[in-house]
């Protein structure tokens, strides 16, 4: 059958779905209703993520912006436009596309975070942690969220809120280092020596090599009382990274005061 307007030279267009001709100017099929902009939002969905594949950012913004023009209620596109302006700095941009994004799809999980993201980098710092909250209830598994909530809650002062959000992230992803480092900081913070020195201890094992885990666990030490594993751990980070001046200074210190006392 052939659509109306087409023996006026009207261009054509066959709907994906079902194949039914129309009109171009036509927003949906009249045979089954779909929404013909969907077909060429998807061809410009999969230009725009090859474009970002190879680096052409700037293609891949155009391809984006055609997908959300044609298909308003694509998510996942107003996401990708949003990920690109986040990395370029345009934070009220990148916060306009992901609330569009959690909008169209509440169960968005990552879309949540990202929208945290940038509201942390703006200071807004409520709104950052209700957008960490809702990615959480949407992706119950995604570890960042509770890691960016504490280390608002650290920031704030809320110690014991920090050190539970960085325990839940690492029941998720025990390997997560960076984690273990901020809960082992919380801890210090805390007073909560044995269980510092435990987080750097775990740190250490993984890679030997890092300046400021020795100074901190070398602190927890002289802490506790304990000098010599104090000075030890004071002189392998001066041995790692020579212009560390803390652990020079401390190191100095101690051994001075080993000089007068012991």
């Amino acid at each position: 059958m052939t659509a109306a307007g087409s023996g006026k030279g009207g261009v054509m267009k066959a709907c994906p779905r079902c194949g039914g001709e129309n009109p171009k100017r036509n927003k949906f099929c009249g045979e089954c209703g779909m929404l013909l902009g969907a077909a060429d939002a998807a061809v410009h969905m999969s230009r725009g993520d090859e474009a970002i594949r190879r680096g052409r950012v700037e293609e891949a913004i155009g391809e984006y912006t055609q997908v959300v023009r044609l298909d308003p209620k694509n998510s996942r596109a107003h996401r990708e436009l949003a990920s690109i302006y986040y990395h370029r700095n345009m934070l009220r941009e990148a916060l306009a596309e992901n609330r569009k994004a959690v909008e169209l799809d509440p169960k968005f999980g990552i879309a949540h975070y990202e929208l945290g993201t940038a509201y942390y980098r703006l200071g807004m710092f409520k709104e950052a942690i209700k957008a960490y909250e809702d990615a959480i209830e949407a992706a119950p598994t995604l570890y960042l969220a509770y890691f960016r909530i504490g280390v608002i809650c650290y920031y704030r002062g809320s110690l014991d809120c920090s050190i539970g959000m960085y325990r839940k992230a690492l029941e998720l992803n025990p390997d997560f280092k960076v984690v273990h480092y901020h809960l082992a900081l919380a801890y210090a913070r805390r007073g909560l020596l044995n269980e510092t020195i435990e987080q750097f201890k775990i740190i250490l094992k993984s890679d030997p090599q890092i300046a400021a885990a020795h100074y901190h666990i070398g602190c927890a030490y002289y802490h506790k009382g304990d000098l010599d594993k104090a000075m030890a751990h004071f002189q392998k980070a001066i041995e790692i990274d020579p212009a560390d001046e803390q652990s020079v200074r401390n190191l100095r210190t101690l051994k001075d005061l080993r000089g007068r006392f012991f």
